[in-house]
């Protein structure tokens, strides 16, 4: 499992994941940000399970399940900045 704290500009977005054979087996997304639903925070983590671990991929599914809602002080991009960081340095 390789970890990634990313400092947004309003919280803190640290990442844990596992990718194996390129491809994210788990990820866990937690922090001291503030998305709204909350709930929107698991949809996306269950959402790049079994997904390319490919910053285009990723950024697509960050998007797509973030779309709607109120982040503050953070964006999308913090949080394909540190997924993509968490897998770096275990992706096979």
């Amino acid at each position: 499992m390789g970890t990634c704290e990313v400092k947004a500009r309003k919280g803190l977005i640290r990442v844990s994941s596992e990718v194996v054979g390129g491809v994210i087996a788990r990820v866990s997304i937690t922090g001291d940000f503030m998305v709204i639903p909350e709930d929107k925070v698991f949809e996306l983590e269950e959402s790049l399970v079994n997904i390319r671990f490919d910053r285009g991929e990723v950024s697509g599914v960050v998007r797509r399940v973030l779309q709607g809602s109120s982040l503050v002080g953070c964006s999308e991009e913090d949080f394909v900045d540190a997924i993509m960081c968490s897998g770096e340095g275990n992706a096979a």
